[in-house]
């Protein structure tokens, strides 16, 4: 068990949510233009996967919500490897439709990010840790 607060916890998200919009506008690019830029594709190797991997909320309001993030973060990093390899193959019509799946993806982890924020700080506000047996 972790002694982390839920702020802790709020954090984690809300960087989540910068780097995986950032993510995506690298992904976006890399589509149109077809060129490949650095693009981390590997779910458990991004910052957020490292964490994600890491820890492990025991609140029972959270597990449900957190145990749905790890298919779409999976599938949307996917996503990214297939695009990348669709535009290193000079198929563009390919690299897109891996984007449009991304985007996809990537709007309901983002929905999943926020809901898991505003369930946290519900919970601060009830004074109920995210990491802590109570």
């Amino acid at each position: 068990f972790y002694n982390w607060n839920n702020d802790i916890f709020i954090h984690l998200f809300t960087d989540a949510i910068e780097a995986h919009k950032k993510w995506m506008e690298t992904l976006r690019s890399m589509a149109e233009r077809m060129e490949i830029y650095p693009l981390q594709t590997d779910d458990k190797k991004c910052k957020f996967g490292h964490y994600y991997h890491g820890i492990r909320p025991i609140h029972e309001e959270i597990v449900p919500l957190w145990e749905e993030v790890d298919s779409l973060h999976h599938h949307l990093h996917s996503m990214g490897q297939k695009a990348t390899e669709a535009i290193d193959a000079h198929d563009k019509k390919k690299a897109n439709e891996y984007y449009g799946e991304a985007k996809s993806s990537s709007k309901k982890l983002l929905g999943l990010f926020e809901t898991l924020i505003k369930e946290a700080e519900t919970l601060s506000k009830k004074g109920e840790c995210i990491f802590c047996l109570e």
